[in-house]
């Protein structure tokens, strides 16, 4: 495997293209004969035309890893072409509700019909931390899912986050270079007012995109030291001061990768299966596994700006962990997480239940067994998604992202919609 943080590319690199078609024959998802990707390659360079490509991809990255050159950076080339189709076009209405730096969104609806305790515990965290010591940056997903990080593991730990400090992952997958080049300058000015000795980062989208793509791409550099929570969670399960006293018995887990750690090697691959085993689970592993893993679906919303391919995507994903056998699929992104929850809502077939890294530890930690709130959650997204969202994909309507840089970085001062 070539995953390299190198794989970053400011712009596709046409004149060392070979147009070999390893990165879309190769490609987990449209997976095409080599003929008919070579010619698909040849198409979008020279015309900006695809059969397949632009409207499949699910801007997974693994097309940076299979570049027979291993600097092309075949997904630069793709999401370029989506950022010049927003540019003209522009995004429809419906996605004003999923997006970042929107309001209101399906998400703070969901949100606002959670448990008082949940939305205290929301409240509580929308600070910047100024004490120093080791804080936790909760993003976007885990502010969906509060109860995750309710933890003795994380005693100690200043935990801060709200949807108005988000990364902007989304808008990066989907080619929205600009409007993502003044999220990480305002973040950038954020992150100088913190006072604190390293950042724990449980979503490892927004652990690349602070420390890789910002200032590879943007030359912006954030002035803080992050640790992804894997690393961390894995370091103290290895040092004891974890100690796994209830470890699960006669169970068995596929596991979903997500799409960030492709780029970073096999390193948080191996920390993950090494975590989910500590609990005392034995892993069987699906048909698309570590870089050649399918996306959620999340990504998929970006090709075609369809939620419905997005869900289609997720299911498929969850009908690949059905085949495994497994008693569960056990992921370790909160973004993974939810919307792999709420697509396994939408499918009129069983499918197995939807388990974050982290629940499985307070469990084999004899905290808190597994139960039901992930499924609340994908309830409460979907019953908004369903209200609010799906009557405006009807809407012939566009829009075009505003100055994001003026959003004020605590949600509590947002003006209610």
């Amino acid at each position: 495997m070539a995953g390299k943080n190198e794989v970053f590319r400011q712009e596709f690199d046409a004149a060392n293209c070979t147009r070999c078609g390893d990165c879309f024959s190769r490609c987990p998802v449209v997976h095409l004969p080599v003929d008919e990707a070579k010619r698909e390659i040849g198409d979008i360079i020279d015309k900006h035309e695809s059969r397949h490509v632009l409207g499949q991809c699910t801007s997974c990255m693994a097309c940076k890893l299979y570049c027979s050159t291993s600097s092309c950076d075949p997904h630069a080339l793709v999401t370029a072409i989506w950022g010049n189709r927003y540019k003209e076009k522009g995004l429809p209405v419906s996605l004003e509700w999923t997006l970042p730096y929107q309001l209101p969104t399906v998400y703070t609806k969901a949100r606002d019909k959670y448990p008082r305790d949940q939305q205290a515990l929301i409240a509580s965290w929308d600070h910047l931390p100024t004490g120093g010591g080791t804080a936790l940056y909760a993003g976007c997903n885990m502010i969906l899912q509060p109860y995750m990080l309710k933890s003795k593991l994380f005693d100690g730990v200043d935990i801060f986050g709200s949807g108005n400090l988000c990364c902007g992952e989304p808008l990066f997958r989907m080619g929205l270079r600009d409007v993502e080049k003044q999220i990480a300058e305002r973040l950038r000015d954020i992150f100088a007012k913190m006072k604190c000795d390293e950042i724990i980062m449980p979503c490892l989208a927004g652990y690349y995109m602070l420390t890789v793509v910002y200032p590879k791409i943007f030359g912006i550099s954030i002035d803080a030291k992050f640790k992804p929570l894997l690393d961390w969670l894995h370091a103290r399960v290895k040092a004891g001061e974890v100690p796994i006293t209830t470890p699960f018995k006669n169970t068995q887990a596929t596991v979903h990768d997500n799409c960030w750690p492709k780029i970073g090697g096999n390193h948080f691959f191996d920390v993950a299966r090494d975590l989910i085993k500590a609990t005392g689970i034995e892993i069987v592993e699906m048909e698309h596994t570590r870089e050649n893993a399918l996306c959620c679906g999340m990504g998929g919303v970006a090709a075609n700006y369809s939620v419905t391919y997005g869900l289609k995507c997720g299911i498929k994903r969850l009908k690949e962990a059905k085949a495994t056998g497994a008693d569960f699929l056990v992921d370790y992104c909160g973004g993974c997480n939810w919307f792999l929850g709420t697509s396994r809502l939408m499918s009129v077939e069983r499918l197995p239940e939807v388990y974050h890294v982290l629940q499985l530890l307070q469990q084999a930690t004899g905290e808190m067994p597994l139960d039901g709130k992930n499924k609340t959650v994908a309830r409460k997204i979907m019953a908004a998604t369903m209200r609010y969202l799906v009557p405006r994909t009807l809407s012939k309507k566009r829009f075009w992202y505003k100055d994001v840089s003026g959003w004020p970085p605590l949600a509590s001062s947002n003006k209610k919609k």
